[in-house]
């Protein structure tokens, strides 16, 4: 017996569904994560894809994020920069894809 029915002395019901614009929090979580997974589709996971399946504009777009940003976690994923070091991030970006 849960809890809820010895206290009310009525049997548990299924959760009723929210949808999603109704809890404002989520929605924001939701869509920070969405956006978030096209920029780690088009950069991030770039070095985990076969060079051949990367299409010269998608290259450009993440030789010009690094030109841009001077990141040099990605540039150096990307062979831009040095990449010697550069293990645990190639661990953590693995672990994302």
């Amino acid at each position: 017996m849960l809890l809820n029915e010895k206290l009310t002395n009525h049997p548990v019901t299924r959760a009723h569904r929210v949808p999603l614009t109704a809890r404002p929090m989520d929605f924001v979580y939701f869509s920070f994560f969405a956006s978030h997974l096209i920029a780690s589709f088009l950069i991030d996971l770039q070095w985990l894809y076969p060079s051949f399946l990367v299409p010269k504009p998608m290259r450009a777009l993440l030789e010009y994020y690094v030109e841009y940003s001077n990141d040099p976690l990605v540039g150096g994923l990307a062979g831009i920069k040095d990449d010697s070091t550069l293990l645990w991030f190639k661990t953590f970006i693995t672990l994302e894809g």
